[in-house]
């Protein structure tokens, strides 16, 4: 990458900045609006084109090869794993002249963008957090560019878009360059603009920018942007390419079209019981631990797992007296993920963490909860323990059940038991599954049915009877 990057970390394109007098309707209440644009990087508009439809289509869809994006990484990144063929929401007739390009984010994060065969390129991300994708060919090119670390870089992406990035750089004492030609922008929400234009050198641009304020944090950090450029040949192909980028924004997390944003506070509610999603917090004598994520998604209020965390959760302590929390007395535990790719259902996969009561004070359970938008039940749940004295974490097991949530869990002292088969139905319907951990020495054992008496189990281990109370998840 060229350009302002050399100056500022985090730009992957070229973006002249000076200030000037601009539109103060830039994001005004019509949601529609030609407005005057900037130089972007070798790109300038010279006449505003229709944005490209982006209405969900007819058809049935197709199946398309999958081509993986190398990747160059500031950190060491192990390969996620990608399938040879995806389904895909573009017209049959298609299927030989686009292919899903399938890009390794990081560690846990990866999505596809759909373009023409043939493209070559690279994803790249940054020592600072920022990342890039280019892909081209002779007719079409498709860049997505996306910020972190220095946060004047986001304003500097955003700001042709945002009156409140520019507003930003003018308070930093930078600007914008002088006002150029013409593009359509169409604000889809508060979060992200879409923009279309013709080029001097006859080629047509569509794309969107994506700008978070306040900056919280994401996958795609402060601001993102995507470009597609063809020539009119091409053009025809933009709807699928621009709707699987703002798909990009959707399957990691971020608001998209359609999606409204909720944002939680942070401040930690202290609740009795066993169970504990993000934000209740468990009380062990002067500490209180909690899971915390404060920002997710809401795609539908009647589709079933539409509600998206859209960062990782962090597992907080912090000291609490007389009923309070002691200010700035909270730290980080560790950092569980919120999103992941899993190759046999071909779509991301969203954690819906929750907590466990510790087993006196110092083995924490936890458990995974892993869906996808739609999903009736969540694909997998994965149970882990974190070890607060030593501060390591470890699966226990996993409960691939592909219908449900439908297992038991329960600890005391320093062992833990669960029930893959369940509580409620299993004396009738199934056989109980029943499995004892030692959390000290990683030993597990399966147990007889026997020992399980309604939702209790009775262990007998080195001469000692241990009463374990199960808690049904689901």
């Amino acid at each position: 990458m060229t350009g302002i990057r050399n100056i500022m970390m985090g730009i992957g394109f070229s973006l002249v900045l000076a200030i000037i007098d601009v539109l103060p309707s830039v994001a005004s209440s019509s949601p529609t609006t030609s407005i005057k644009a900037y130089v972007m990087g070798a790109m300038i508009p010279v006449k505003p084109i229709s944005l490209p439809s982006l209405s969900k289509s007819k058809h049935v869809g197709t199946i398309l090869s999958v081509v993986r994006v190398p990747g160059s990484y500031a950190v060491v990144v192990k390969p996620l794993a990608s399938p040879k063929q995806v389904w895909a929401d573009v017209p049959p007739n298609l299927a030989n002249v686009l292919t899903a390009y399938f890009v390794q984010m990081n560690q846990t994060t990866s999505f596809y963008l759909i373009g023409l065969r043939g493209m070559k390129g690279k994803a790249e991300l940054g020592g600072d957090g920022s990342f890039d994708v280019y892909l081209k060919n002779h007719t079409a090119s498709i860049e997505l560019d996306s910020t972190s670390g220095p946060i004047l870089t986001a304003w500097s992406m955003a700001a042709p878009f945002f009156s409140s990035a520019r507003k930003s750089l003018k308070q930093s004492g930078f600007g914008l360059s002088k006002p150029i030609q013409h593009m359509i922008i169409h604000y889809s929400n508060p979060d992200t603009a879409l923009f279309s234009f013709e080029d001097q050198h006859d080629q047509k641009v569509a794309g969107y920018d994506f700008y978070q304020p306040n900056w919280y944090a994401s996958a795609f950090g402060g601001s993102a942007q995507m470009i597609y450029r063809a020539n009119n040949a091409d053009w025809k192909y933009a709807p699928w390419v621009l709707n699987a980028g703002i798909q990009a924004l959707d399957h990691i997390g971020e608001p998209q079209n359609g999606g409204k944003v909720l944002r939680f506070g942070t401040t930690p509610k202290v609740t009795s019981g066993s169970y504990f999603p993000p934000g209740s917090a468990i009380k062990i004598n002067q500490h209180i631990i909690w899971l915390q994520n404060s920002w997710f998604v809401q795609r539908s209020t009647t589709v079933p797992n539409s509600r998206f965390p859209m960062a990782p959760y962090s597992l907080m302590i912090g000291t609490y007296i007389n009923g309070k929390l002691i200010p700035n007395s909270e730290r980080v535990l560790a950092t569980i993920p919120w999103m992941q790719q899993y190759e046999w259902v071909n779509q991301p996969l969203y954690d819906f963490s929750s907590l466990l009561r510790p087993t006196v004070g110092r083995y924490l359970p936890y458990i995974e909860t892993w869906a996808g938008y739609g999903m009736n039940q969540p694909a997998i749940n994965d149970l882990y323990v974190f070890d607060l004295k030593s501060g390591n974490h470890r699966l226990i097991t996993r409960f691939p059940l592909f219908g449900g949530s439908f297992f038991a869990v329960g600890t005391s002292r320093d062992f833990l038991a669960y029930d893959k088969s369940g509580v409620v139905a299993a004396p009738k319907n199934f056989t109980n599954n029943l499995w004892l951990v030692n959390l000290k020495t990683g030993k597990t054992t399966h147990l007889p049915t026997s020992d399980l008496h309604g939702q209790m189990v009775k262990a007998m281990v080195d001469g000692q009877t241990i009463h374990i109370p199960l808690v049904e998840i689901g």
